[in-house]
């Protein structure tokens, strides 16, 4: 079976002996997670791209190479960090076998697995929501999870807790034992590897949020900021980690959106004055100090820059629109060490490089982002690649490099379906692009081009088709096609297509036995009765 997969468009094409890959998108949509300065190497910095590749550039984010990638393609990863001693990183891994998710420690020269952490509820198919790792050997780790119940749809909450590299796992917090608060965030003291936090979100049964701080490796509990609703972003100070920030998370209105800051480490919490504006979810995704300047720091909001000048005790903010194509729902900031003006913010908009401190954004071009097809149409001077992302398709030259984007949606788009681009190599300039349905009032579309998408013909199509798995020319027809629509991936309907008389192009269905997928079809040479 044939699975339409949304893969990253490296697009990684060998045009030498010696097979350099080059990286042959535009980079007009490209998006970045988790973008992480490396500790000494000026200039250097990692991100995660949004499945299974970690990139690294030299130069501050004008070019990118890949670093790190799963073997299984198919493997998405989340959560990139180092540890400390920066030897290693670790990821958490989404793999089509559970056998192959969970918590990878991987060694920064080597590119070796060092640790792979499987919790006990891997069976009830349990996601990592956080964790964190106290020392360089990865033995001392906090895990915290998540997973539904099969038939209520109810969501429980564990956190695991091993000092012997995973070797043994105690269940140091469980959700359902206390009011069915969950976790979103679990980290130790930088300083003290007993002590465990817990930042706690929304729960079932009224009780909502706070700090739960173990002194004892999760043995017992005290609670610190009670009644202060879902909290989640964390940042110690650099060269004092009694002294943290710790910021609000998705509240719904139970609480404010807010910041606490303790000098004693977490004995004792104050409210930080900050006006926020009132808008999306009223979430602070992540907080954190300026490198080079520690009295500088910085929060990213959903529809909010906050800038702090002096240590985090006053704020002020650059508010975005709600359809904001430069800033949405910023996930990571890096700031130069050596110019703390000079700074990259990515976001679920397009990344932005700023060179005066926020004050105004230009656009970076980043090489990868998520297509749901691609494909080689013509050959020579002509030869060109098409990819669907974004809602609509790109068509790149090969020789020149000219690009044509077709029907591409604002970054802010909700939802939209991509288009599926098959390219019929036997006729030259000849493309077809398939839309499938939406499941809502929109039905599959097909087109077909044959000047490389310069203009575009409609044909008909099977209306609820969710799939297109095999397109392929009759050899005794130029205007025929065998055409194999899935619905769902669970199975395909047959049909022919002849529209060699243009103005009325028809389709017939075909009978075909069975109810399995059909990826491909043969047609022998001859009458072009036989398939």
């Amino acid at each position: 079976m044939r699975k339409i997969l949304l893969v990253h468009l490296f697009l990684l094409l060998f045009f030498s002996a010696n097979a350099q890959l080059s990286f042959e998108s535009t980079g007009d949509f490209g998006r970045l997670w988790d973008v992480t300065p490396d500790p000494s190497i000026p200039d250097r910095i990692y991100a995660r791209t949004l499945n299974n590749h970690i990139l690294v550039s030299d130069d501050r984010g004008k070019t990118w190479t890949i670093f790190y990638s799963f073997e299984n393609s198919a493997t998405a990863i989340s959560q990139f960090k180092f540890l400390p001693g920066h030897k290693a990183f670790s990821v958490i891994a989404t793999a089509p076998e559970i056998n192959d998710n969970g918590l990878y420690v991987i060694d920064v020269e080597s590119k070796a697995v060092v640790r792979h952490f499987v919790t006990p509820d891997q069976e009830m198919k349990a996601f990592v929501v956080s964790y964190d790792i106290s020392d360089e050997q990865a033995n001392r780790v906090v895990i915290n999870t998540a997973y539904r119940d099969p038939d209520t749809w109810a969501q429980f909450t564990e956190v695991y807790f091993t000092k012997d590299g995973g070797k043994h796992f105690n269940t140091i917090y469980y959700s359902t034992e206390h009011d069915g608060v969950h976790i979103l965030n679990s980290f130790f003291h930088p300083d003290d590897q007993k002590k465990i936090y817990l930042a706690r979100g929304l729960g079932a049964l009224g009780v909502n949020g706070g700090l739960y701080i173990s002194a004892d490796e999760g043995q017992h509990w005290r609670e610190a900021l009670a009644g202060k609703g879902a909290l989640n972003a964390v940042a110690f100070h650099p060269k004092n980690h009694n002294d943290f920030f710790l910021c609000s998370f998705i509240n719904f209105g139970e609480a404010a959106e807010a910041v606490y800051h303790t000098q004693d480490s977490g004995h004792t919490f104050s409210q930080v004055p900050v006006t926020f504006t009132d808008q999306t979810l009223n979430n602070i995704i992540t907080i954190q100090y300026d490198p080079g300047n520690l009295q500088r720091m910085w929060m990213l909001e959903e529809n909010e820059i906050l800038k702090s000048t002096d240590g985090g005790q006053h704020w002020t903010s650059t508010v975005f629109e709600s359809r904001s194509q430069v800033y949405a729902s910023g996930v990571s900031l890096v700031i130069n060490p050596k110019n703390s003006n000079d700074i990259l913010v990515f976001s679920d908009a397009w990344p932005q490089h700023s060179p005066d401190g926020g004050k105004t954004f230009e656009k970076l071009k980043t090489p990868s982002y998520l297509v749901k097809s691609t494909g080689l149409a013509g050959s020579g001077a002509d030869q060109r690649l098409y990819y669907s992302t974004q809602g609509g398709y790109i068509a790149r030259n090969l020789q020149n490099g000219e690009v044509i984007m077709h029907d591409t949606l604002p970054v802010y788009s909700f939802t939209y379906e991509n288009y599926y681009v098959i390219p019929d190599t036997a006729t030259q300039g000849r493309v077809f692009f398939f839309r499938p349905c939406d499941d809502f009032l929109n039905p599959s579309e097909l087109y077909f081009s044959d000047d490389y998408g310069a203009t575009v013909k409609r044909l008909p199509s099977d209306d609820y088709a969710t799939g297109i798995d095999a397109i392929k020319r009759d050899p005794n027809h130029k205007d025929r096609y065998w055409v194999s629509y899935s619905y769902y991936n669970a199975f395909s309907a047959l049909f022919r297509l002849d529209f060699a008389d243009r103005t009325q192009p028809a389709q017939t269905p075909v009978a075909a036995s069975g109810n399995s997928l059909i990826t491909d079809v043969y047609i022998p040479k001859g009458d072009g009765q036989r398939y």
